[in-house]
Formats: C-alpha cells, sequence, structure tokens
C-alpha cells in the first residue's frame, strides 16, 4: 500500500489563503492537506 503525506496547516487569527507560506509549503510537500481553524471567541 503506498503511503502518502499529510499536512496539517493551523490558521491561527486569520483565513488568509492568498500570501500564506504555511500553506504553499504544505500543499508542495504533501499529498493531503488539512486546514484547522478554532474560533475563539476573545478575538471577535
Amino acid at each position: 500500500m503506498p503511503s502518502s503525506k499529510t499536512a496539517i496547516v493551523w490558521f491561527r487569527r486569520g483565513l488568509r489563503v492568498q500570501d500564506n507560506h504555511a500553506l504553499t509549503e504544505a500543499v508542495k510537500s504533501a499529498d493531503r492537506v488539512v486546514p484547522v481553524f478554532v474560533l475563539d471567541p476573545t478575538i471577535l
């Protein structure tokens, strides 16, 4: 069974995807990217 790489990208305060270095590197290096955003009421 072939192995695949999964990357997790944690969005902390914004959902910026246009110029997000971490997201770009995750897409380059992994087969799957899982975006994670935890809604924190203290930053609303």
